[in-house]
């Protein structure tokens, strides 16, 4: 009868913590979401690190996480804190290989891989940013296959491009001669993918902003200027926001716009 009892109070009590793990998993990601709505990227960062830490293999604590460290990273970016910002962006490197490999089905993994690496390339030299061209061109584009109604990996490719098609004369050599392979890339090219995320979402200020930095390469003055003022004009809905809407007004205020 005992020991009848003691099983019974073993699987009790196994039962009352999993209901309390999965309650704790539940509310972490819960408050991750509010705090990321509200575009307070590090106190979402938190929670979201929490519900991690009790369930590292679950796909959407592993999937916000590799997201919003790539948030935080260039949140820091922006704040001119490159150092710090570096450390989150390895870790985002780090997590989206965990997401590719155990959700190889999910477009999403193959988007954060790609946004990891492009993130990852703007702390490297010319050399090593074309070494790895290749993988963030071929993550977007699997991801683009996988769902071709995610604006994300269009920016991803529309930036992509853009840097491609301004690399100098010394890095193409570089890549022809010890990669055997120059990564391919026009500045038509990034306002093609650019208005492929613009017909998902005409409404995001990244977008707009992306396409005036494109313009501008182009020097296609006339419409950087218009999506410029685009920017200014569209309502706040991501962290980036603020940001791309100070360099705007500094922008314009300096070709006279």
């Amino acid at each position: 009868m005992k020991k009848r009892q003691i099983l019974l109070a073993l699987l009790l009590l196994i039962f009352f913590c999993t209901i309390g793990f999965a309650g704790d998993y539940e509310d972490f990601i819960s408050k991750g979401d509010k705090h990321y709505h509200n575009m307070d990227i590090l106190n979402a960062l938190k929670q979201y690190e929490k519900a991690y830490s009790l369930n590292p293999d679950n796909y959407t604590a592993l999937s916000k996480l590799t997201r919003v460290y790539n948030d935080h990273g260039e949140e820091l970016i922006e704040l001119d804190n490159d150092k710090r910002a570096e450390v989150y962006i390895k870790k985002a490197i780090d997590l989206s290989e965990k997401l590719l490999a155990r959700f190889p089905d999910s477009s999403q993994s193959y988007t954060y891989r790609a946004l990891s690496l492009g993130n990852y390339a703007m702390f490297v030299g010319g050399n090593e940013k074309i070494k790895l061209a290749h993988q963030i061109e071929k993550n977007a584009k699997k991801a683009i296959k996988l769902n071709p109604n995610d604006y994300l990996p269009y920016i991803i490719l529309g930036i992509y491009f853009r840097e491609i098609a301004s690399l100098n004369w010394l890095e193409r050599a570089f890549a022809d001669t010890f990669l055997g392979d120059v990564p391919e890339g026009t500045l038509e090219d990034s306002e093609r993918m650019l208005k492929k995320a613009f017909d998902i979402d005409g409404d995001m200020i990244i977008i707009h902003y992306q396409f005036a930095k494109t313009y501008r390469r182009m020097n296609n003055k006339q419409q950087e200027i218009k999506f410029l003022k685009k920017v200014l004009e569209l309502p706040v809905r991501d962290f980036r926001d603020k940001f791309s809407k100070a360099k705007s007004e500094r922008r314009l205020k300096n070709i006279g716009g």
